[in-house]
């Protein structure tokens, strides 16, 4: 199979980590499924796609926070003959503030989108998956996975479920021909700032990075099947040295965690 025999799916890629990806697969002549809401967007971004690499770049604009709507898409690939051979799951959002004073419906918003729809777009996917014999799937969580994070504390916690979810899954199907990986996303500017609630929390610091340069570091590693993939990030990999390696009581790690949110996002 060439790779414009094989379709990728990725979710959130009109914008920032997905776009990215998006523009990757791209050049090197896969054909692409982008799912969001935004139709606009996705119209431009698969015109532009489409003229500057000679691929085929289909459109659903889909809110994945929705399950029935979830499977119309799903449907609709399989009415459109679309073989998926990789699925990127990056759509989601962060929700920061404090536990009492955050809007209810964003928080189950979040996790709906974060957890429940990643969850079953894997699973319909999947299902495809094991029956031609082969298929990859790259799940975007962050480093907020690795501890519990004051102020982000719903956020963190559906970071870690897609952490391990993937993990898991990664080993449930070992024998499928199925390769399951996880990104664990540093900071970087993008949308996600403002999605998350203020958009004056800007992280700070030579460790910062770039949607583009976050997505080419896990374009490579994914292509190598690796199980967890964490792009350098300074206070990503302090994170997850503490809650891997360090013996610390958990109380301590979750205050040190704290501390680099409070020195992480600093108002304007």
């Amino acid at each position: 199979m060439t790779n414009q025999d094989k379709c990728v799916v990725i979710t959130g890629g009109s914008k920032g980590l997905g776009y990215e990806f998006a523009k990757l697969y791209a050049r090197e002549q896969f054909n692409l499924i982008l799912v969001a809401r935004d139709e606009t967007d996705l119209t431009k971004v698969a015109e532009k796609l489409e003229k500057d690499h000679g691929i085929t770049c289909h459109t659903f604009p889909y809110d994945l926070s929705d399950m029935g709507e979830i499977d119309k898409f799903h449907q609709e690939t399989k009415e459109k003959n679309l073989e998926v051979s990789i699925l990127i799951n990056n759509a989601g959002f962060g929700y920061w503030g404090k536990f009492d004073r955050m809007d209810p419906g964003m928080q189950i918003q979040m996790l709906n989108l974060n957890i429940t729809g990643l969850s079953h777009l894997t699973r319909l996917f999947v299902s495809d998956m094991i029956k031609r014999g082969f298929g990859k799937i790259l799940n975007v969580s962050s480093i907020a996975a690795f501890t519990p994070t004051p102020f982000c504390a719903t956020y963190s916690a559906s970071k870690t479920y897609v952490k391990y979810f993937s993990q898991a899954l990664n080993y449930e199907l070992r024998n499928k021909n199925i390769r399951v990986s996880t990104l664990c996303a540093p900071d970087f500017l993008s949308g996600f700032q403002e999605r998350a609630g203020n958009p004056n929390l800007i992280p700070k610091g030579p460790y910062v990075g770039t949607a583009e340069g976050v997505a080419g570091i896990a374009f490579k590693q994914f292509k190598k099947n690796k199980k967890v993939i964490q792009p350098y990030s300074l206070w990503g990999l302090f994170t997850a040295y503490l809650e891997n390696v360090v013996p610390l009581p958990q109380g301590i790690k979750i205050n040190i965690r704290k501390w680099i949110v409070e020195k992480e996002y600093m108002a304007k």
